[in-house]
Parts: C-alpha cells; sequence; structure tokens
C-alpha cells in the first residue's frame, strides 16, 4: 500500500547520522545510534514492508 512511501523515507534515513536522527526525532544519542543501525540493516530484517511502515509511522507521530 505504501511501499514507495516507506522506501523513500527509509532511504532517506538510512542517510543521516545518529546526531542527525538525535536532533530530527527529539531522542537520545544512543537511541539514534541504535536507529541508525536499523535503518542501515533493513532490507535484512526479519519484519516486512508493513511492519517498517507502522514503525517509521510511530517514530513521527508525536512531531
Amino acid at each position: 500500500m505504501f511501499t514507495k512511501q516507506v522506501s523513500v523515507l527509509l532511504n532517506e534515513l538510512q542517510r543521516k547520522s545518529a546526531n542527525e536522527l538525535s536532533s530530527l526525532m527529539k531522542i537520545s544519542k544512543e537511541l539514534a545510534e541504535l536507529n541508525v543501525d536499523r535503518y542501515l540493516n533493513w532490507e535484512n530484517s526479519k519484519y516486512g514492508m508493513a511492519s517498517a511502515f507502522f514503525l517509521l509511522v510511530g517514530m513521527f507521530i508525536n512531531f
């Protein structure tokens, strides 16, 4: 359903540093570092595209 949008967003997030994600998402640097690792390894994830969509939306729901 939102495959293209999730791919575009994930692609953008994969380019961000931990410092950028920390500032963008207003999260700790430690959590941002964890997210950087998750985004960079997403294609190897056991989760499908639908899970990626809900994960990404959930991170931005407070913005």
